[in-house]
């Protein structure tokens, strides 16, 4: 099963406008284990690297995912489908919607956006 689910993800991610370019280490990506509950009741979370997921889905980007999971519950037989892709590229954050959003809507996943990148904190200059 766990197999299946890997595959049928990474055939997905091209859904929401992802090509390899955005997804380094895709044919190594599986299932994260050891995620905040609150999460896995919402997402199916795949990375090529367990550590750094982790690192990245801290509290603070754990907030507001779940928030989003909560207004915009996936409803059987809905024609409001709001089902969200977050993807943490090298080359930035990405969050991407099947249908079609009315003006708010665009707004509140642009905040959705911002507060996953304000989760990463600051990055600190050494030199």
């Amino acid at each position: 099963m766990k197999l299946a689910g890997n595959l049928l993800f990474k055939q997905s991610i091209r859904m929401y406008g992802f090509d390899q370019s955005f997804t380094p280490g895709l044919e190594t990506a599986e299932t994260m284990e050891d995620v905040d509950q609150r999460l896995v009741e919402h997402f199916f979370i795949h990375t090529s690297n367990q550590n750094e997921a982790r690192r990245i889905l801290n509290p603070w980007a754990v907030m507001p995912l779940v928030g989003w999971a909560d207004r915009y519950a996936l409803e059987n037989r809905s024609k409001k489908f709001h089902q969200l892709s977050v993807l943490f590229s090298p080359w930035g954050v990405y969050l991407s919607v099947l249908n079609s959003l009315d003006s708010s809507q665009v707004d509140e996943l642009i905040a959705l956006g911002v507060e996953l990148v304000r989760s990463q904190g600051t990055p600190t200059r050494t030199d």
